[in-house]
């Protein structure tokens, strides 16, 4: 992809489903999410690559495991470009500026469950995620960032669906992090 040099494009995203999806089906979900986030077909910027790869890797069933694993293995760069190139397309609506300090950096545990749901269903990934929190003595509500850490190695050490789930997550969760951090630049 970009890092073969090979330009980035909603075809090329496509073709990185379509070994398992098969080519109309791929073409078909990216054009989906394309539309969900109001990019057009065509060229993409590395952000946007990893926007529609993430998008796709939340839906539910094989389309979802597929673009988790293509993200995976794409290739995109993973370092954001600046504020100033990032599409507005992809931007969060700012939210109004408050006096108040900005809260700590936690996620609510909900948070990471509904990380687990889209691939295990709610009630697997909400029972493996609490058997972990319980097993490592972490809170049930919020966790900061190094509780985060800890518990997605813990669970990226699991074998099977739970680890390979683990990991999707925890770079999705990076991912959100790295785009509020861009937007909040700005």
């Amino acid at each position: 992809m970009s890092g073969s040099g090979d330009p980035l494009s909603s075809r090329s995203i496509a073709a990185l489903l379509a070994r398992t999806l098969g080519q109309e089906k791929s073409e078909e979900v990216v054009g989906t999410a394309l539309r969900r986030l109001g990019l057009r077909p065509g060229p993409l910027t590395p952000l946007e690559g990893r926007a529609v790869l993430d998008n796709l890797g939340a839906e539910p069933g094989i389309v979802g495991v597929t673009a988790r694993f293509a993200r995976s293995r794409s290739g995109i760069e993973s370092d954001p470009p600046p504020a100033s190139m990032v599409s507005s397309a992809l931007r969060p609506a700012a939210a109004p500026p408050t006096n108040a300090p900005p809260p700590p950096a936690t996620r609510l545990v909900n948070d990471i469950v509904s990380l687990f749901a889209a691939t295990m269903g709610h009630e697997k990934g909400e029972e493996t995620v609490l058997a972990a929190v319980k097993r490592l003595g972490l809170p049930r509500d919020r966790l900061d960032k190094p509780q985060c850490t800890q518990l997605f190695e813990d669970l990226g050490r699991q074998p099977g669906l739970v680890g390979v789930t683990a990991r999707f997550a925890r770079a999705r969760l990076s991912l959100q992090v790295e785009l509020q951090a861009v937007d909040g630049k700005r």
